[in-house]
């Protein structure tokens, strides 16, 4: 199957933030980066490299987050600082604060 077509399918399958997060490709650490112009396919790319790393952020982020924003309720940009950081329970502990009412929340240490 070509990869649009594949694309398409999943995209109409899961939707498309969900199709995002399930097709960027790994990052490219200690690789060439001369490579990214075209897929082997002679596809162009279809994603800017600053959304692959946002979408790789947001795929290291917890899996709250990533709920959040493949329903649309957290844009990419603030779902990628949420996923930016190496330390997951940090922010998986100020999610579950938050979703406390206030007179737990005053519990909560993070």
């Amino acid at each position: 199957m070509e990869p649009r077509k594949f694309r398409a399918y999943l995209e109409a399958e899961i939707g498309k933030k969900a199709a995002d997060l399930e097709t960027v490709s790994p990052g490219s650490q200690g690789e060439r980066t001369d490579r990214d112009e075209t897929s082997p396919h002679g596809e162009g790319k279809l994603q800017s490299h600053a959304q692959q790393e946002r979408l790789r952020a947001i795929l290291r982020a917890p899996e709250l987050v990533q709920d959040l924003y493949k329903q649309g309720r957290i844009s990419q940009t603030t779902a990628a600082k949420l996923g930016a950081t190496s330390d997951r329970t940090r922010w998986g502990n100020i999610l579950a604060c938050r979703s406390h009412s206030l007179a737990s929340r005053r519990k909560c240490v993070v």
